[in-house]
């Protein structure tokens, strides 16, 4: 089940502080959440012929990155002129709830509870590339946008969770790591 099926697009928020370290380079640290609900009945495979389906849990993640950005100088252009772009890398860890099917059911039938146990909570490794744009909006603050890539590492799998007597996951569940886009609305206040 690719997530981009399992789950409505995510929400993140993030706060956090940059130091500049010349006046085009900075040094970021960044905590965030980020969110996405999931609810809809896929069709995950067929087991002994009949269809297993279920819908994934919400996707729920929090952690922290370090990253190191750059500003380059706009064009000449005077509507420009107040306008910075920059690139940005981000390496950092993200912890990722458990992930469960809920509504599980084989051939129409609820499976046990109706819950299965697909990935165990637990940290992962995360890295961003991201580009963007700031422009001041007071003498203190600025706003910009920005978007790019981003990844968080594979989930560990729970493979001796059984959704048939004698079925267990072992093996299907070995995906899990995730590619996003991000699109972030940014705010700055300097202090």
């Amino acid at each position: 089940i690719d997530f981009k099926e399992a789950y409505d697009p995510g929400l993140r928020a993030e706060a956090g502080f940059s130091y500049a370290l010349d006046p085009v380079t900075k040094v970021t640290a960044m905590g965030f959440i980020s969110e996405a609900d999931g609810g809809e009945i896929l069709n995950i495979g067929t087991v002994g012929g009949q269809a297993f389906t279920g819908s994934l849990s919400d996707y729920e993640a929090k952690g922290v990155e370090l990253g190191l950005r750059r500003y380059f100088n706009p064009a000449p252009a005077p509507f420009v002129r107040s306008v910075r772009p920059y690139v940005e890398g981000r390496l950092g860890a993200t912890h990722v709830d458990d992930i469960q099917i809920q509504n599980a059911q084989l051939g129409g039938v609820n499976i046990g509870t109706g819950t299965v146990d697909l990935y165990e909570s637990g940290w992962v490794p995360s890295a961003a590339g991201l580009v963007g744009l700031e422009t001041p909006l007071t003498a203190r603050s600025t706003i910009g946008f920005e978007t790019g890539i981003r990844y968080t590492g594979k989930l560990d799998g729970v493979d001796t969770a059984q959704f048939a007597p004698g079925q267990i996951l072992e093996g299907t569940n070995e995906g899990g790591a995730r590619w996003s886009v991000p699109l972030m609305l940014r705010g700055r206040y300097r202090f």
